[in-house]
């Protein structure tokens, strides 16, 4: 019975709604002059900023020349390695709270790597791209011979194809060749879609995955441009359904500022905003406050309700059983003719 009571709140336990700890996506092993690259996904109670972001060679602390940026939900990092020794290192995230499971930890996230004596191919410059307009990716050979780099798209999360609407210029080659300690730009030129996917550049000896989040600005219309747009309209014009006239009015605001230039602030995972949200150039931004969201109970109560009437029915079910059994049938008091 105790065996089957053990079984039964572990199945509970595990099925129990849980949200996953913190991960860091990205390699184990670098080479000397590579760019790293990482991505963080995890609910955090405070938003991601740089200055949570820490590099250590062993358990010395070290400057490191790195950004960081929330992209779809998720945190991305990349950092220039530079000239950095063969040894090892360590990508930390301290000083911020998240959720484990149902409790709330503040314990430091590492993730260890190892810088190797061998040098990579080409670095990149920048590791992330968001932008409203044409951008540019810079690539070096870092090596003493020409190399060639592949450039491909890879998971596009947009219905349009990611070259269609990002590499739109003619001229764009998707292969390029670098001499030996060469600097190239790779230009790239603007849809017309907002979109998020990814630029793969590579050789035979390392990819680079670089995540693109592209926003096109809509032009918001101002009240002297809507009046002097109706002053000059014709007849027809004015026959136009109030539909049709709402649904032109729908206009997407997207600002080319960060959110701390626009005065906002960028709401934790577990918070939303009181008032006015736009989508800054490198978050959505709230132009009022953020306020905790409340979890509900409910969940919990009923999960633990079921493990209650659960153990009552193994119970029940067990009492039931052995209820009935009787004792021991004694033959010799049934032959005296005794009950």
């Amino acid at each position: 019975m105790k065996k089957t009571i053990l079984i039964l709140l572990a199945f509970l336990i595990l099925v129990l709604p849980l949200i996953s700890a913190v991960e860091i996506d990205m390699k184990t092993e670098f080479n000397q002059g590579e760019t790293l690259m990482a991505e963080i996904s995890g609910n955090f109670l405070e938003y991601l900023e740089k200055e949570n972001i820490f590099f250590y060679r062993e358990h010395v602390k070290i400057p490191l020349n790195y950004e960081i940026a929330k992209i779809d939900n998720k945190y991305y990092v990349y950092a220039q390695l530079g000239d950095k020794e063969p040894n090892n290192y360590s990508l930390r995230i301290e000083n911020t709270r998240y959720m484990q499971g149902v409790n709330i930890v503040e314990e430091d996230i590492i993730k260890n790597f190892v810088i190797t004596d061998n040098l990579v191919d080409f670095k990149i410059n920048p590791g992330f791209i968001i932008a409203d307009e044409a951008f540019v990716i810079e690539v070096q050979n870092l090596r003493d011979f020409k190399i060639e780099i592949d450039i491909s798209e890879n998971e596009t999360t947009t219905g349009k194809s990611f070259f269609e609407s990002l590499f739109s210029s003619e001229t764009f080659e998707p292969d390029i060749e670098l001499f030996s300690g060469e600097i190239k730009n790779l230009e790239f030129n603007l849809g017309d879609e907002t979109s998020f996917s990814f630029i793969e550049l590579k050789t035979e000896n390392v990819t680079y995955k670089i995540p693109v989040y592209i926003f096109v600005i809509k032009t918001i219309e101002t009240e002297e441009q809507n009046k002097s747009e109706e002053e000059t309209t014709t007849e027809e014009d004015e026959e136009t359904t109030p539909d049709s006239e709402e649904e032109e009015d729908e206009i997407e605001i997207v600002s080319t500022k960060t959110c701390a230039e626009e005065n906002g602030t960028i709401c934790g995972d577990n918070e939303k905003c009181n008032g006015t949200i736009i989508q800054a150039r490198d978050a959505t931004c709230c132009l009022d406050t953020c306020e905790e969201i409340k979890k509900s109970n409910t969940g919990k109560i009923l999960g633990w309700s079921m493990v209650v009437i659960i153990l009552l029915v193994v119970i029940w079910f067990f009492k039931a059983k052995y209820k009935g059994a009787e004792k021991e049938i004694n033959l010799l008091k049934i032959a005296k003719g005794k009950k």
